[in-house]
Protein backbone atom coordinates (compact mmCIF):
# COMPACT_ATOMS: atom_id res chain seq x y z
CA UNK A 1 0.00 0.00 0.00
CA UNK A 2 1.37 3.40 -0.94
CA UNK A 3 1.47 6.09 1.70
CA UNK A 4 2.07 9.82 1.62
CA UNK A 5 4.26 11.66 4.10
CA UNK A 6 4.92 15.35 4.57
CA UNK A 7 8.20 16.64 3.21
CA UNK A 8 10.44 17.57 6.14
CA UNK A 9 11.62 20.73 4.47
CA UNK A 10 10.47 23.99 6.04
CA UNK A 11 11.62 25.95 3.01
CA UNK A 12 9.48 23.81 0.72
CA UNK A 13 6.45 23.82 2.99
CA UNK A 14 6.56 27.53 3.71
CA UNK A 15 5.09 29.40 6.65
CA UNK A 16 1.68 30.96 6.15
CA UNK A 17 1.68 34.71 6.65
CA UNK A 18 -0.95 36.50 8.68
CA UNK A 19 -3.88 37.82 6.62
CA UNK A 20 -4.08 41.62 6.49
CA UNK A 21 -6.09 43.31 9.22
CA UNK A 22 -6.05 46.89 7.93
CA UNK A 23 -5.89 47.70 4.22
CA UNK A 24 -5.23 51.22 2.90
CA UNK A 25 -6.72 52.10 -0.49
CA UNK A 26 -4.93 55.00 -2.18
CA UNK A 27 -6.90 56.00 -5.27
CA UNK A 28 -8.52 59.13 -6.67
CA UNK A 29 -12.03 59.92 -5.46
CA UNK A 30 -14.56 58.33 -5.70
CA UNK A 31 -12.72 55.09 -6.48
CA UNK A 32 -10.96 54.91 -3.11
CA UNK A 33 -14.08 54.79 -0.96
CA UNK A 34 -15.92 52.55 -3.41
CA UNK A 35 -13.13 49.96 -3.40
CA UNK A 36 -12.72 50.23 0.37
CA UNK A 37 -16.43 49.54 0.82
CA UNK A 38 -16.23 46.53 -1.49
CA UNK A 39 -13.37 45.14 0.64
CA UNK A 40 -15.38 45.62 3.82
CA UNK A 41 -18.45 43.96 2.35
CA UNK A 42 -16.76 41.03 0.63
CA UNK A 43 -13.87 40.23 2.99
CA UNK A 44 -14.81 41.82 6.30
CA UNK A 45 -11.45 43.59 6.53
CA UNK A 46 -10.88 47.08 7.86
CA UNK A 47 -10.28 49.30 4.83
CA UNK A 48 -9.13 52.94 4.92
CA UNK A 49 -9.77 55.11 1.86
CA UNK A 50 -7.28 57.84 0.87
CA UNK A 51 -7.13 60.07 -2.19
CA UNK A 52 -3.33 60.30 -1.88
CA UNK A 53 -0.65 58.20 -0.26
CA UNK A 54 0.07 58.65 3.44
CA UNK A 55 1.26 55.99 5.90
CA UNK A 56 -1.45 54.69 8.23
CA UNK A 57 -0.60 53.26 11.63
CA UNK A 58 -1.31 49.54 11.89
CA UNK A 59 -1.78 49.10 8.14
CA UNK A 60 -0.33 45.88 6.78
CA UNK A 61 -1.41 46.09 3.12
CA UNK A 62 -1.71 48.91 0.59
CA UNK A 63 -3.55 49.19 -2.71
CA UNK A 64 -1.95 51.95 -4.76
CA UNK A 65 -1.32 53.25 -8.26
CA UNK A 66 2.14 52.65 -9.80
CA UNK A 67 3.49 56.09 -8.89
CA UNK A 68 2.91 55.43 -5.16
CA UNK A 69 4.39 51.91 -5.07
CA UNK A 70 7.84 53.00 -3.87
CA UNK A 71 6.38 54.97 -0.98
CA UNK A 72 4.13 52.05 0.02
CA UNK A 73 6.86 49.42 0.08
CA UNK A 74 8.93 51.70 2.27
CA UNK A 75 6.43 51.11 5.10
CA UNK A 76 5.30 47.49 4.45
CA UNK A 77 6.93 44.50 2.71
CA UNK A 78 6.75 44.66 -1.08
CA UNK A 79 4.53 41.58 -1.28
CA UNK A 80 1.93 43.48 0.76
CA UNK A 81 1.69 46.23 -1.85
CA UNK A 82 -0.92 45.70 -4.54
CA UNK A 83 -0.35 47.92 -7.57
CA UNK A 84 -3.51 48.59 -9.58
CA UNK A 85 -2.29 48.92 -13.15
CA UNK A 86 -5.61 48.76 -15.00
CA UNK A 87 -4.02 46.58 -17.69
CA UNK A 88 -0.68 45.22 -18.90
CA UNK A 89 2.41 47.24 -17.98
CA UNK A 90 5.57 47.93 -19.92
CA UNK A 91 8.61 45.76 -19.08
CA UNK A 92 10.55 48.66 -17.57
CA UNK A 93 7.62 49.45 -15.25
CA UNK A 94 7.34 45.81 -14.22
CA UNK A 95 11.05 45.76 -13.36
CA UNK A 96 10.67 48.90 -11.26
CA UNK A 97 7.76 47.35 -9.38
CA UNK A 98 9.48 44.01 -8.86
CA UNK A 99 8.36 42.39 -5.62
CA UNK A 100 4.99 44.13 -5.58
CA UNK A 101 1.78 42.42 -6.65
CA UNK A 102 0.77 43.74 -10.07
CA UNK A 103 -3.03 43.74 -10.39
CA UNK A 104 -4.00 44.39 -14.02
CA UNK A 105 -7.61 43.19 -13.75
CA UNK A 106 -10.79 45.19 -13.33
CA UNK A 107 -12.00 46.43 -9.97
CA UNK A 108 -13.07 45.29 -7.49
CA UNK A 109 -12.27 41.68 -8.47
CA UNK A 110 -8.51 42.13 -8.95
CA UNK A 111 -8.10 43.68 -5.49
CA UNK A 112 -10.44 41.23 -3.73
CA UNK A 113 -8.74 38.18 -5.23
CA UNK A 114 -5.30 39.44 -4.18
CA UNK A 115 -6.37 40.29 -0.64
CA UNK A 116 -8.17 36.97 -0.23
CA UNK A 117 -4.97 35.14 -1.18
CA UNK A 118 -2.79 36.98 1.34
CA UNK A 119 -2.19 34.83 4.38
CA UNK A 120 -3.44 31.66 2.72
CA UNK A 121 -1.44 28.63 3.73
CA UNK A 122 0.81 27.43 0.91
CA UNK A 123 0.13 24.00 -0.48
CA UNK A 124 2.26 21.41 1.34
CA UNK A 125 4.76 19.46 -0.69
CA UNK A 126 3.98 15.75 -0.85
CA UNK A 127 6.38 12.90 -1.49
CA UNK A 128 5.45 9.34 -2.36
CA UNK A 129 7.19 6.91 -0.01
CA UNK A 130 6.41 4.10 -2.44
CA UNK A 131 5.52 4.02 -6.14
CA UNK A 132 2.00 5.18 -6.88
CA UNK A 133 -0.67 2.52 -7.48
CA UNK A 134 -0.93 1.16 -10.98
CA UNK A 135 -3.14 3.13 -13.34
CA UNK A 136 -6.49 1.70 -14.48
CA UNK A 137 -6.54 -0.59 -17.49
CA UNK A 138 -7.67 2.16 -19.85
CA UNK A 139 -4.81 4.38 -18.76
CA UNK A 140 -2.28 1.55 -19.07
CA UNK A 141 -3.36 0.91 -22.63
CA UNK A 142 -2.80 4.55 -23.62
CA UNK A 143 0.73 5.22 -24.90
CA UNK A 144 2.82 7.28 -22.54
CA UNK A 145 4.04 10.63 -23.87
CA UNK A 146 7.75 10.81 -24.57
CA UNK A 147 9.76 12.56 -21.90
CA UNK A 148 11.21 15.89 -22.93
CA UNK A 149 15.01 15.92 -22.68
CA UNK A 150 16.72 19.29 -22.64
CA UNK A 151 20.19 19.74 -24.01
CA UNK A 152 22.75 21.25 -21.66
CA UNK A 153 22.26 24.97 -21.47
CA UNK A 154 18.84 24.82 -23.12
CA UNK A 155 15.98 26.76 -21.58
CA UNK A 156 13.34 24.98 -19.54
CA UNK A 157 10.14 23.86 -21.29
CA UNK A 158 7.51 26.57 -21.56
CA UNK A 159 4.75 26.57 -18.95
CA UNK A 160 1.35 25.36 -20.15
CA UNK A 161 -0.89 28.06 -21.55
CA UNK A 162 -3.63 29.29 -19.19
CA UNK A 163 -7.03 27.76 -19.71
CA UNK A 164 -9.45 29.68 -21.89
CA UNK A 165 -12.32 31.44 -20.07
CA UNK A 166 -15.34 29.20 -19.59
CA UNK A 167 -18.95 30.27 -20.09
CA UNK A 168 -21.64 28.01 -18.59
CA UNK A 169 -25.23 28.68 -19.70
CA UNK A 170 -27.90 27.27 -17.38
CA UNK A 171 -31.25 26.71 -19.08
CA UNK A 172 -34.60 25.04 -18.44
CA UNK A 173 -37.65 24.56 -20.63
CA UNK A 174 -39.98 25.86 -17.92
CA UNK A 175 -39.99 27.70 -14.63
CA UNK A 176 -39.81 26.26 -11.16
CA UNK A 177 -37.39 23.41 -11.87
CA UNK A 178 -34.45 24.94 -9.98
CA UNK A 179 -32.63 26.59 -12.86
CA UNK A 180 -31.58 29.68 -10.91
CA UNK A 181 -30.62 27.63 -7.87
CA UNK A 182 -28.44 25.47 -10.13
CA UNK A 183 -26.76 28.56 -11.61
CA UNK A 184 -26.11 30.03 -8.15
CA UNK A 185 -24.71 26.79 -6.74
CA UNK A 186 -22.47 26.16 -9.76
CA UNK A 187 -21.14 29.73 -9.60
CA UNK A 188 -20.45 29.46 -5.88
CA UNK A 189 -18.58 26.18 -6.38
CA UNK A 190 -16.51 27.60 -9.25
CA UNK A 191 -15.62 30.62 -7.11
CA UNK A 192 -13.97 28.35 -4.56
CA UNK A 193 -10.98 28.14 -6.88
CA UNK A 194 -11.18 30.81 -9.57
CA UNK A 195 -12.65 34.29 -10.26
CA UNK A 196 -16.26 33.70 -11.26
CA UNK A 197 -19.13 35.81 -12.54
CA UNK A 198 -22.85 35.06 -12.25
CA UNK A 199 -24.90 36.86 -14.91
CA UNK A 200 -28.66 37.10 -14.59
CA UNK A 201 -30.31 37.35 -18.02
CA UNK A 202 -33.78 36.23 -16.94
CA UNK A 203 -35.83 39.43 -17.05
CA UNK A 204 -38.79 37.71 -15.42
CA UNK A 205 -36.85 37.06 -12.20
CA UNK A 206 -34.70 39.99 -11.15
CA UNK A 207 -33.86 38.38 -7.81
CA UNK A 208 -30.65 36.39 -8.05
CA UNK A 209 -28.97 38.61 -5.43
CA UNK A 210 -31.56 37.39 -2.91
CA UNK A 211 -29.49 34.23 -2.57
CA UNK A 212 -26.66 36.42 -1.22
CA UNK A 213 -28.82 38.69 0.98
CA UNK A 214 -28.34 41.65 -1.34
CA UNK A 215 -30.64 43.96 -3.25
CA UNK A 216 -29.57 45.36 -6.62
CA UNK A 217 -29.22 49.09 -7.04
CA UNK A 218 -28.55 48.81 -10.77
CA UNK A 219 -29.02 45.98 -13.23
CA UNK A 220 -28.23 44.96 -16.78
CA UNK A 221 -31.64 46.35 -17.70
CA UNK A 222 -30.53 49.74 -16.33
CA UNK A 223 -28.15 50.16 -19.27
CA UNK A 224 -29.46 52.21 -22.16
CA UNK A 225 -28.87 51.64 -25.88
CA UNK A 226 -25.96 54.09 -25.89
CA UNK A 227 -24.22 52.06 -23.17
CA UNK A 228 -24.42 48.84 -25.17
CA UNK A 229 -23.25 50.34 -28.46
CA UNK A 230 -19.96 51.75 -27.14
CA UNK A 231 -17.66 48.94 -25.82
CA UNK A 232 -15.69 51.30 -23.56
CA UNK A 233 -18.82 52.85 -22.13
CA UNK A 234 -20.41 49.41 -21.79
CA UNK A 235 -17.42 48.07 -19.83
CA UNK A 236 -17.58 51.03 -17.43
CA UNK A 237 -21.32 50.54 -16.95
CA UNK A 238 -20.93 46.80 -16.31
CA UNK A 239 -18.32 47.54 -13.64
CA UNK A 240 -20.89 49.72 -11.89
CA UNK A 241 -23.57 47.03 -12.13
CA UNK A 242 -21.33 44.18 -10.85
CA UNK A 243 -21.85 43.34 -7.18
CA UNK A 244 -19.09 41.50 -5.30
CA UNK A 245 -20.66 38.82 -3.10
CA UNK A 246 -17.48 36.92 -2.19
CA UNK A 247 -13.71 37.02 -2.55
CA UNK A 248 -13.89 35.50 -6.06
CA UNK A 249 -17.57 35.84 -6.96
CA UNK A 250 -19.45 38.78 -8.47
CA UNK A 251 -23.01 39.06 -9.78
CA UNK A 252 -24.45 41.03 -12.69
CA UNK A 253 -28.11 41.27 -11.61
CA UNK A 254 -31.34 42.33 -13.28
CA UNK A 255 -33.81 44.78 -11.79
CA UNK A 256 -36.81 43.40 -13.66
CA UNK A 257 -37.70 46.74 -15.29
CA UNK A 258 -40.57 47.12 -17.71
CA UNK A 259 -38.22 48.08 -20.54
CA UNK A 260 -36.00 45.01 -20.11
CA UNK A 261 -32.67 44.66 -21.84
CA UNK A 262 -32.02 47.45 -24.34
CA UNK A 263 -28.93 45.99 -25.94
CA UNK A 264 -30.23 46.00 -29.51
CA UNK A 265 -29.62 49.13 -31.57
CA UNK A 266 -32.36 50.22 -33.92
CA UNK A 267 -32.80 47.76 -36.76
CA UNK A 268 -30.44 45.14 -35.28
CA UNK A 269 -31.12 41.79 -33.67
CA UNK A 270 -31.16 41.80 -29.89
CA UNK A 271 -28.53 39.06 -29.81
CA UNK A 272 -26.01 41.25 -31.62
CA UNK A 273 -25.93 43.70 -28.72
CA UNK A 274 -24.74 41.10 -26.20
CA UNK A 275 -21.26 40.80 -27.73
CA UNK A 276 -19.79 43.51 -25.41
CA UNK A 277 -21.12 41.61 -22.38
CA UNK A 278 -19.59 38.30 -23.49
CA UNK A 279 -16.23 39.93 -24.24
CA UNK A 280 -16.16 41.86 -20.95
CA UNK A 281 -17.05 38.77 -18.89
CA UNK A 282 -14.37 36.66 -20.61
CA UNK A 283 -11.72 39.25 -19.71
CA UNK A 284 -13.04 39.73 -16.18
CA UNK A 285 -13.60 36.15 -14.99
CA UNK A 286 -12.19 32.68 -15.59
CA UNK A 287 -15.71 31.19 -15.32
CA UNK A 288 -18.97 32.96 -16.11
CA UNK A 289 -22.32 31.34 -15.32
CA UNK A 290 -25.36 32.70 -17.20
CA UNK A 291 -28.89 32.24 -15.81
CA UNK A 292 -31.17 32.27 -18.88
CA UNK A 293 -34.90 32.84 -19.39
CA UNK A 294 -36.99 29.73 -20.03
CA UNK A 295 -37.78 30.58 -23.65
CA UNK A 296 -35.61 29.16 -26.41
CA UNK A 297 -37.10 31.50 -29.01
CA UNK A 298 -35.64 34.61 -27.38
CA UNK A 299 -32.61 35.97 -29.27
CA UNK A 300 -30.84 36.59 -25.95
CA UNK A 301 -31.11 32.89 -25.10
CA UNK A 302 -29.86 31.64 -28.45
CA UNK A 303 -26.99 34.14 -28.49
CA UNK A 304 -25.86 33.04 -25.01
CA UNK A 305 -26.15 29.33 -25.86
CA UNK A 306 -23.98 29.89 -28.93
CA UNK A 307 -21.39 31.85 -26.94
CA UNK A 308 -21.28 29.33 -24.07
CA UNK A 309 -18.63 26.64 -23.79
CA UNK A 310 -21.00 24.41 -21.75
CA UNK A 311 -24.80 24.26 -21.53
CA UNK A 312 -26.51 22.84 -18.44
CA UNK A 313 -30.15 21.84 -19.00
CA UNK A 314 -32.21 21.46 -15.80
CA UNK A 315 -35.30 19.26 -15.65
CA UNK A 316 -37.48 17.66 -13.00
CA UNK A 317 -38.12 13.89 -13.02
CA UNK A 318 -41.73 13.99 -14.21
CA UNK A 319 -43.38 13.72 -17.61
CA UNK A 320 -44.44 17.38 -17.97
CA UNK A 321 -40.90 18.66 -17.47
CA UNK A 322 -39.45 16.02 -19.80
CA UNK A 323 -42.12 16.69 -22.46
CA UNK A 324 -41.24 20.41 -22.38
CA UNK A 325 -37.55 19.63 -22.66
CA UNK A 326 -38.11 17.27 -25.60
CA UNK A 327 -40.13 19.89 -27.46
CA UNK A 328 -37.38 22.50 -27.09
CA UNK A 329 -34.61 20.04 -27.91
CA UNK A 330 -36.40 19.46 -31.21
CA UNK A 331 -36.27 23.22 -31.78
CA UNK A 332 -32.50 23.09 -31.27
CA UNK A 333 -32.21 20.20 -33.68
CA UNK A 334 -34.05 22.31 -36.25
CA UNK A 335 -31.30 24.93 -36.20
CA UNK A 336 -29.38 23.40 -39.05
CA UNK A 337 -26.41 25.75 -38.79
CA UNK A 338 -25.75 25.42 -35.05
CA UNK A 339 -28.19 22.88 -33.61
CA UNK A 340 -25.78 19.95 -33.59
CA UNK A 341 -23.01 22.06 -32.05
CA UNK A 342 -25.32 23.26 -29.28
CA UNK A 343 -26.46 19.74 -28.43
CA UNK A 344 -22.87 18.50 -28.39
CA UNK A 345 -22.00 20.82 -25.48
CA UNK A 346 -25.25 20.26 -23.53
CA UNK A 347 -25.48 18.13 -20.39
CA UNK A 348 -28.33 17.38 -17.99
CA UNK A 349 -29.06 18.03 -14.32
CA UNK A 350 -32.12 16.27 -12.93
CA UNK A 351 -33.28 18.33 -9.97
CA UNK A 352 -35.76 17.66 -7.16
CA UNK A 353 -35.40 13.87 -7.34
CA UNK A 354 -37.86 12.50 -4.74
CA UNK A 355 -36.98 10.08 -2.01
CA UNK A 356 -37.81 7.28 -2.45
CA UNK A 357 -37.24 7.38 -6.20
CA UNK A 358 -40.15 5.08 -6.95
CA UNK A 359 -42.54 8.07 -6.94
CA UNK A 360 -40.59 9.83 -9.72
CA UNK A 361 -38.81 9.02 -12.93
CA UNK A 362 -35.30 7.66 -12.54
CA UNK A 363 -32.71 10.30 -13.58
CA UNK A 364 -30.97 7.74 -15.80
CA UNK A 365 -34.19 7.12 -17.72
CA UNK A 366 -34.77 10.86 -18.11
CA UNK A 367 -31.27 11.19 -19.59
CA UNK A 368 -32.03 8.25 -21.89
CA UNK A 369 -35.23 9.88 -23.11
CA UNK A 370 -33.52 13.21 -23.79
CA UNK A 371 -30.28 11.63 -25.09
CA UNK A 372 -28.21 14.02 -22.97
CA UNK A 373 -25.23 13.17 -20.76
CA UNK A 374 -26.21 13.19 -17.09
CA UNK A 375 -24.16 15.48 -14.85
CA UNK A 376 -25.98 14.54 -11.68
CA UNK A 377 -29.23 14.02 -9.81
CA UNK A 378 -30.11 16.48 -7.03
CA UNK A 379 -32.36 15.10 -4.26
CA UNK A 380 -35.54 16.99 -3.45
CA UNK A 381 -34.95 18.90 -0.22
CA UNK A 382 -37.48 21.71 0.39
CA UNK A 383 -35.87 22.73 3.68
CA UNK A 384 -32.47 23.21 2.09
CA UNK A 385 -33.99 25.09 -0.84
CA UNK A 386 -35.82 27.49 1.51
CA UNK A 387 -32.66 27.92 3.59
CA UNK A 388 -30.75 28.91 0.44
CA UNK A 389 -33.26 31.67 -0.33
CA UNK A 390 -34.48 32.83 3.09
CA UNK A 391 -31.34 32.23 5.17
CA UNK A 392 -28.79 32.65 2.33
CA UNK A 393 -27.17 29.28 2.95
CA UNK A 394 -26.16 27.86 -0.40
CA UNK A 395 -26.43 24.09 -0.75
CA UNK A 396 -23.02 22.47 -0.53
CA UNK A 397 -24.00 18.81 -0.28
CA UNK A 398 -22.15 16.16 -2.28
CA UNK A 399 -24.84 15.94 -4.99
CA UNK A 400 -24.34 19.55 -6.12
CA UNK A 401 -20.58 19.25 -5.88
CA UNK A 402 -20.54 16.00 -7.88
CA UNK A 403 -22.76 17.48 -10.60
CA UNK A 404 -20.50 20.52 -10.91
CA UNK A 405 -17.34 18.40 -10.92
CA UNK A 406 -18.80 16.37 -13.79
CA UNK A 407 -18.62 19.51 -15.95
CA UNK A 408 -14.84 18.97 -15.80
CA UNK A 409 -14.03 22.68 -16.03
CA UNK A 410 -10.31 23.52 -16.15
CA UNK A 411 -8.86 23.40 -12.64
CA UNK A 412 -11.44 20.94 -11.37
CA UNK A 413 -10.95 17.18 -11.07
CA UNK A 414 -13.83 15.29 -12.58
CA UNK A 415 -14.28 12.40 -14.91
CA UNK A 416 -16.96 14.28 -16.84
CA UNK A 417 -20.51 13.10 -17.47
CA UNK A 418 -21.34 9.70 -18.79
CA UNK A 419 -21.69 9.63 -22.60
CA UNK A 420 -25.24 10.29 -23.82
CA UNK A 421 -27.33 7.24 -24.60
CA UNK A 422 -29.10 6.90 -27.92
CA UNK A 423 -32.45 8.63 -27.67
CA UNK A 424 -35.41 6.29 -27.58
CA UNK A 425 -38.25 6.94 -29.97
CA UNK A 426 -40.65 6.51 -27.07
CA UNK A 427 -40.44 7.29 -23.38
CA UNK A 428 -38.99 4.27 -21.56
CA UNK A 429 -41.57 4.57 -18.77
CA UNK A 430 -44.50 4.42 -21.20
CA UNK A 431 -45.78 1.30 -22.93
CA UNK A 432 -44.89 1.34 -26.61
CA UNK A 433 -47.95 1.54 -28.87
Amino acid sequence: MSIIRWRDDPAAAGTPAEPPRRVVVCLPAPHAERLAQAIRDALGMEAVAQTGFAPVAGADAYLVLPDAADAARAVVPADRVGVLTGGPVRPEVARRLQGCALLPGALPGAALDWLAGLGAAPAPALVWAEPAPAAPDAARRAPAPAAAVSAPGASAPAAPAPAAPQAVAVYAAGGGVGKTTTAVCFAALAAEQTPTGLVELDENQGGILTYFDRRPQRGLDSLGPADWQDPTRCAAALEQVAVAVGPRLAVLPMLGTAGGLQCAPAGAAEADGLAPLFAWAAQRWAVTVYDLPADLRLPVVLATLRAATRIVWVVEPHEISVDNALAQLRLLEGLQATGAALLAKTALVVNKVPRPRRVGLAPERVAEALALPLLGAIPADPERYLAAINQHRLPADPAWRAAFAALALPGWDGAGPAPPPARRRWFPWRPRR
